[in-house]
């Protein structure tokens, strides 16, 4: 069976309204998707946008359980489209949401 684990390998349930899924929900629900790759069969990404032209661009790794991370312009300052930011989506700084957003 696989597992969502966090950064410190410890065990998660995305399901549970409590942590930091309500923030993430929160903040993420405003996104529309526009596209998706799956780079892989361990490597997915996610690239979403706003009304407002904002991106962020998941990454769903699961090689060694399940870590979705996040790349935005925050993390990204260079990339000021989705459209650059997703064309370079495999080098694009991602991090854990706190980080990213």
């Amino acid at each position: 069976m696989i597992y969502l684990k966090d950064t410190s390998d410890t065990k998660i349930n995305p399901a549970r309204e409590d942590g930091n899924l309500q923030d993430i929900k929160g903040n993420t629900k405003q996104f529309g998707t526009n596209d998706i790759d799956e780079a892989s069969s361990t490597l997915t990404y996610v690239g979403k946008e706003d009304a407002d032209e904002n991106w962020v661009v998941q990454q769903i790794d699961t090689s060694s359980g399940t870590a979705i991370t996040y790349a935005t312009e925050t993390n990204n300052p260079t990339y000021e489209t989705y459209a650059s930011a997703w064309t370079d989506r495999a080098t694009l700084t991602y991090q854990n949401y706190k980080d990213a957003f």
